[in-house]
């Protein structure tokens, strides 16, 4: 456990925004996420694709918040982000009306290993204003989903970036 600490701590020294410009790269990096999250994880026959992105950069803004609770800055997404993507390998594309479930589901499955933490789906629930037996069932299907694989190696961190990186920076407001 204490080796994955390691590489998480190293990202996050690196990611960490510093300074005005750093922390409007660090928006720029949500919008890259919607963006890559809208055109590879989600289907949007019922809404536009911008919609969606609009949904998945929301969702990352709102999770801002639970991860600056449990003390993960910039490097956690990445890390989030590269479970969902195992997620959507595994499952195919995903309804866009289940962006926030997944999202957060990620979120709490990856902070929990992580940072090896005691979180109570039933406060997050409580938090975010959904039902604690749907999360629960969620996370349980998330982590068979993906073969309880959380673990991110720097290599994997590395590829992904420069994947998203080749993805044009949208518009989202």
């Amino acid at each position: 456990m204490s080796s994955f600490k390691g590489l998480y701590e190293k990202f996050n020294r690196e990611l960490e925004p510093k300074t005005k410009e750093q922390q409007l790269k660090l928006k720029q990096g949500f919008k890259l996420a919607a963006a890559y999250g809208a055109e590879h994880w989600f289907t949007y026959e019922s809404s536009s694709k911008k919609q969606v992105e609009k949904e998945v950069h929301g969702c990352l803004v709102i999770l801002e918040d639970l991860l600056e609770y449990y003390g993960l800055d910039v490097g956690f997404y990445v890390v989030m982000i590269i479970c969902v993507e195992r997620y959507v390998q595994k499952t195919g594309k995903l309804e866009n009306g289940l962006i926030f479930d997944i999202l957060l589901t990620a979120a709490i499955s990856t902070i929990k290993m992580w940072k090896d933490v005691t979180l109570r789906n039933r406060s997050v629930a409580k938090m975010f204003g959904v039902d604690a037996k749907l999360l629960c069932s969620n996370e349980i299907d998330f982590l068979q989903e993906i073969g309880f694989d959380l673990v991110v190696e720097q290599s994997q961190i590395d590829e992904f970036t420069a994947r998203v990186l080749t993805e044009p920076i949208p518009q989202v407001n």
